[in-house]
């Protein structure tokens, strides 16, 4: 049997399937340090309100977004970056050898992010 491939072949990437899923899957992770901020923040806003003599003095000024927003956009923009090097970097990595009478595939490098 030959040790030699017939063909060896590399993925193609398609950059739609980065602009289309990677802002859905990014948004839907980011959502949870977003709002565990957002909660966190607001229970700190409240204790401090509570000892600086008027509980309900924090009520009146609503609840605080910005460092929940703040909080989404870094882990969304994290999220980005880290699906970026998966869909465009990671198939680079990856070749598959197809012989006579089997089909393997190899990859170069361990650094595997979100595998």
């Amino acid at each position: 049997m030959e040790k030699t491939p017939i063909r060896e072949i590399k993925p193609v990437v398609v950059p739609a399937q980065f602009f289309v899923w990677g802002p859905l899957v990014a948004g839907f992770i980011s959502i949870f340090p977003g709002f565990f901020t957002f909660v966190i923040s607001n229970m700190i806003s409240m204790m401090i309100g509570m000892f600086s003599g008027n509980p309900f003095e924090r009520l009146s000024h609503g609840p605080v977004v910005v460092y929940g927003v703040v909080v989404f956009l870094l882990s969304f923009v994290a999220c980005m970056a880290l699906l970026w090097v998966k869909v465009f970097k990671e198939p680079g990595r990856t070749t598959y050898a197809i012989s006579s009478s089997l089909i393997s595939s190899t990859k170069r490098g361990s650094a595997c992010l979100l595998c």
